[in-house]
């Protein structure tokens, strides 16, 4: 199937600036460097599609992190692409599947707070562990390119076996408090979402179960 391409989403504030320095602007990844200290693994990074595209280059590694990636890196073929979204605003996450590794200690329903990705094509053949109830937002969800949203069944989170590899998204975390000591309601819950999902990725916990 092929997929509309509306222009490039921006660079959000959690992830600004180019590699290979970090300052303090980049909360995002030095969040998920910390998140690896925390939990007993090593996380590199770099902005350099290049070094990705090796095998040779991957094969000391457990896992392969994607964060706020553009089209520049995966396109279409990839299942689910971004189409667009509204403002930036609270909302309401139900936890679809609470038997998955990045679910387990997650409530039923948690508030949270972020852009609400519109996607196209909607992703296939996956299982979904998570999707905001789309009567919370308070502006709604239309997206700022005329996506009307995706009714009750509006995914934020999921997993997948993909081309002989294990896959886990979330189109969550565009709050740069969602990455920060500033608080910010139900961040604990997208922390611990995130790190089961890296955990069962990389073979430390049981995957998309």
């Amino acid at each position: 199937m092929a997929c509309s391409s509306p222009p490039r989403p921006p660079r959000h504030p959690a992830r600004p600036r180019a590699q290979p320095a970090l300052n303090d602007d980049n909360v995002a990844i030095k969040a998920v460097l910390k998140l690896g200290q925390d939990n007993g693994f090593a996380a590199d990074y770099t902005e350099d599609v290049a070094q990705l595209s090796s095998a040779g280059r991957l094969l000391p590694y457990n896992a392969v992190m994607f964060l706020s990636t553009t089209r520049d890196t995966l396109d279409c073929a990839a299942n689910a692409n971004f189409y667009d979204h509204a403002a930036n605003q609270p909302g309401t996450v139900i936890t679809t599947d609470r038997r998955d590794a990045s679910t387990q200690e997650l409530p039923p329903r948690w508030a949270f707070t972020d852009e609400w990705y519109d996607l196209v094509p909607f992703p296939t053949r996956v299982r979904v562990l998570a999707k905001v109830d789309e009567s919370t937002p308070a502006r709604g969800v239309r997206g700022d390119l005329g996506h009307p949203g995706h009714g009750g069944d509006h995914p934020v989170s999921w997993c997948q076996y993909y081309d002989g590899g294990r896959a886990w998204l979330a189109t969550l975390g565009h709050d740069v408090k969602a990455w920060t000591d500033e608080p910010l309601d139900g961040d604990q819950h997208f922390v611990r979402h995130l790190l089961g999902g890296v955990k069962s990725v990389m073979g430390m916990a049981p995957f998309c179960r």
